[in-house]
């Protein structure tokens, strides 16, 4: 049998198997137990017929081959032996003896070798039929094959054809085989009774099933009757859901067990739901009750929400006349200290008396500070409302802690402290944020550092927290500090340590609740650690994007004073010198001459505002006209040509904003002249929004009131070139006179008038802190220059001439400027060993720094 065919009967075996199993699983309970009954019985039965049967055919069988044995050895060996010695009479008479024998129904003895020798036959009525072959005529011992040795454990062989038994035995004699005989009975003639044992065993098999059947059917009853009547019983509690049904017991087995759990779980759930259903009525009882309640409470949330939406409508109403009176405010404070700015600027400028110099660097001081409260005022209102962005841009960080130094060193000066940065290799040169608030932040605190501390020093300090561009900035100061109990107040609005402190320093309290806020908006945080007079230090952390940036040798860098004095670059530290060429030119002079530059239109309905405007223009090198509202501005711009118009925004009759966009709609439909006319915004209201509807009505920029001249002269200089070239020929006049000065032999050391027009700039002591600052800053550039005159080339040497140039042009050193100028021209063509010139510079250096000292004493004394 082959392993396919083999795999084949294993499956259909298995399958079989299976299907019987999900068979008998799906019967009835009835049917299942009749068949576990039943089939015992019957299969105990027909084994116990089956084996008497089987005993019965294995014993019938021997018998059989016990007489083809003795059969052979009587009859087939005389038979042979007659035939053998010639004796066929003596063969019949053995083969007669057969008669008797009822089983014998055919003999055939035959050679060995196959071949017949005698036939013996029962007839139909029983008389026997012999045939002899004639074989045995013809054979003689010769002939005869030689007997084969006989085997005991040989058995004779039976088999089964047409319903008739044959038999074949050996012939043996003396243990020798002489022949072969075959043996034919009738089937009936070895099973007699066969028939009627057949049937009376089919018959006992069917009394057996009927029997079982009855048996199963009898008890089955006992149990499936309990089990069918409780799925019954469940099936209609399922679909009628009628939980008062039971089911009868009838026994205290475990089928009994069974039904009473079933009858106790129906009380049970019976049970449950009168529960329930008493619960659903006290429900339905809350639910009325609650809805009513909530009914109520919606009447009530409406009416919340429509008090909160009319609070919320009053809020905004709120905050927009806030911002609308803050910037009327703006306007209407802006406009008069612009007048009294403006004004007290152009007075400086002209020849006063000491005592009225006095008074009108207090008229200008006073007004800066009413300025720098407003704009307090403007910032906080600005980012309470939400309104204040922030740039997101590349700047040179250091370059911005080095200028936020620069605007408070004087004051620092002024009071006699030590003013010092610190910045850690680690940070990083560039980074993207908003260096505007950041200066802010700075200025404030730094600011508040120099106010409140009398003697010592305050030191600005920054360092990176990590790569990622977070940076920690520390303001330390040796100031009176700070209680602890009110440190965790000072960053609220209008709040100061004490009032103590402000009556005696001044200021609103808005200050650090607006650094507050920036380093917050800017995603950073703020404190300060202090303790009374023993200083204090605030500090901030926020995150700066770092940029990328080409590796260069750092350059010096020019230091700018405050924008209140509107100086041109000064030298203040050898860590800060001038970068860009061509920075020589002395303080430019205030004058009151009358000027011939471009013509500027200032458009604007307050009179102190004009006259403000046409004196700075004057001083500027512009001419100028006014006109009151924007109509007479349309009037004068269409008969006269104009460099730029200066136009007031809010104006009677027509305010600028209209007239701006009258003027932009005629540039647009004059098609032969492609000139626009630069419009520059003057307004006192300096919030964000009204710059942004300045620009979207046409005006080209915008300068809120009020202004400086030197605000003035940048916003100018971006929109009229030919008063930059005018200036510019001057400057270069001047700077040729003095070159021509100077090569004569009557070039003085110092310039007075240059010391004047610096002292005409701010406080009288600000002529001698430049000086100071000189002094102190200009000796390490004079020893990089000596030591390129002994003889070697030291790195930057061009850079330092060219710092001490224009810091010695600054303050009035005509002779020193003019031989640093050849000295620097040299250096640059040929190297230190081309400008001979630098053995000269030791004695003018030390003969200006004396007439320094001595101007300096007079200005003292």
């Amino acid at each position: 049998m082959s392993p396919a065919f083999g795999a084949a009967v294993a499956f259909l075996v298995h399958s079989l198997e299976v299907g019987l199993i999900r068979w008998f699983a799906d019967l009835p309970i009835e049917r299942k137990l009749r068949i576990v009954i039943g089939a015992p019985a019957v299969a105990a039965f027909t084994l116990a017929v089956i084996m008497p049967m089987v005993t019965n055919v294995l014993h019938s069988r021997e018998e059989l081959r016990r007489f083809a044995t003795r059969v052979a050895a009587v009859t087939g060996v005389n038979v042979i032996e007659a035939l053998e010695a010639g004796d066929d009479k003596a063969a019949v008479k053995a083969l007669h003896a057969l008669r008797e024998e009822p089983e014998a129904a055919s003999v055939e003895i035959a050679l060995p070798d196959g071949r017949s020798l005698a036939t013996y036959r029962r007839g139909p009525d029983g008389t026997p039929e012999i045939e002899l072959d004639p074989l045995y005529k013809t054979l003689t011992a010769g002939e005869l094959p030689p007997p084969a040795a006989f085997d005991p454990q040989q058995h004779p062989s039976a088999s089964l054809h047409d319903g008739r038994v044959g038999i074949t035995a050996a012939a043996v004699a003396d243990g020798k085989v002489l022949g072969v005989v075959r043996i034919i009975a009738p089937l009936d003639a070895v099973y007699p009774d066969w028939l009627a044992f057949m049937l009376t065993t089919i018959a006992g098999l069917v009394a057996a099933v009927i029997g079982s059947y009855w048996v199963a059917a009898r008890l089955q009853h006992q149990i499936s009757g309990p089990i069918v009547n409780l799925a019954k019983t469940m099936k209609r509690v399922s679909t009628e859901e009628d939980y008062t049904l039971r089911v009868e017991g009838c026994a205290q087995d475990e089928i009994g067990s069974l039904i009473e759990g079933f009858n106790q779980m129906l009380s049970q759930i019976r049970h449950r739901d009168s529960r329930l259903e008493r619960y659903r009525q006290f429900l339905e009882q809350q639910v009325t009750e609650r809805t009513i309640n909530l009914g109520n409470a919606n009447r009530d949330l409406k009416r919340a929400i429509a008090e909160a939406t009319a609070a919320k409508e009053a809020a905004e109403r709120a905050s927009s006349a806030k911002s609308e009176f803050l910037a009327r405010m703006s306007h209407e404070i802006r406009t008069p200290m612009n007048g009294v700015m403006g004004m007290s600027e152009l007075l400086q400028s002209t020849e006063l008396s000491a005592r009225q110099r006095r008074l009108a660097e207090t008229i200008t001081r006073s007004a800066a500070g009413l300025l720098e409260i407003l704009n307090d005022i403007l910032d906080f209102s600005k980012i309470e409302a939400g309104k204040l962005e922030l740039e997101h841009i590349e700047f040179a960080l250091r370059e911005i802690i080095e200028e936020t130094i620069e605007i408070l060193v004087l004051r620092a000066r002024a009071k006699g402290l030590d003013l010092r940065c610190e910045i850690a290799p680690s940070v990083p040169t560039t980074v993207r944020g908003d260096p505007m608030r950041l200066r802010q932040v700075l200025i404030n605190l730094a600011g508040n550092a120099i106010k409140f501390t009398e003697a010592g020093e305050v030191v600005v300090r920054v360092t990176a927290l990590d790569a990622g561009g977070r940076l920690r900035f520390e303001v330390s100061d040796t100031g009176i500090g700070i209680a602890a109990e009110v440190q965790g107040q000072i960053f609220s609005a209008f709040t100061q340590a004490d009032s103590f402190t402000t009556r005696k320093y001044g200021g609103t309290g808005l200050g650090l609740a607006i650094c507050r806020q920036l380093v917050a908006l800017m995603g950073g945080a703020i404190g300060v650690v202090s303790e009374l007079n023993r200083g204090s230090r605030f500090w901030f952390e926020i995150g700066l994007e770092p940029v990328a940036a080409p590796t260069v040798l750092p350059k010096p860098r020019a230091l700018r004073l405050p924008a209140a004095l509107a100086a041109p670059p000064m030298l203040l530290a050898p860590a800060a010198l001038a970068e860009a060429e061509g920075s020589v030119a002395a303080v430019p002079r205030l004058t009151t001459a009358v000027a011939v530059g471009p013509r500027i239109l200032v458009v604007e309905d307050n009179a102190v505002n004009r006259e403000v405007a046409a004196g700075m223009l004057e001083n500027l090198g512009y001419r100028s006209e006014s006109a009151v509202n924007g109509l007479l501005a349309l009037e004068a711009i269409a008969e006269s040509t104009y460099a730029a118009v200066l136009m007031d925004c809010q104006m009677p009759v027509m305010d600028g904003l209209t007239a701006t966009q009258e003027i932009r709609r005629r540039e647009a439909g004059d098609s032969a002249s492609n000139r626009r006319l630069p419009i520059i915004a003057l307004t006192a209201n300096a919030m964000e929004a009204n710059r942004e509807r300045c620009l979207a009505a046409g005006m080209d920029d915008f300068l809120p009131k009020p202004f400086t001249q030197a605000n003035l002269e940048a916003v100018l200089g971006r929109w009229a070139p030919s008063a930059q070239a005018a200036r510019h020929d001057r400057e270069s006049a001047r700077e040729g006179g003095e070159a021509a000065r100077v090569a004569g032999a009557d070039v003085s050391v110092l310039d007075a008038e240059v010391l004047r027009d610096i002292a005409a700039l701010g406080r009288p002591a600000l002529l001698g802190s430049l000086i100071d600052l000189y002094l102190e800053h200009s000796r390490p550039l004079v020893e990089t220059i000596e030591s390129a005159g002994q003889g070697q080339e030291p790195p930057g040497l061009v850079e330092a001439l060219h710092t001490l140039k224009s810091s010695t042009a600054n303050l009035g050193g005509a002779r020193l400027t003019a031989l640093l100028r050849e000295c620097e021209a040299h250096a640059q063509e040929r190297g230190a060993a081309g400008a001979p010139e630098l053995a000269r510079l030791s004695a003018a250096y030390h003969e200006f720094c004396e007439a320094l000292i001595r101007e300096r004493s007079a200005t003292a004394a």
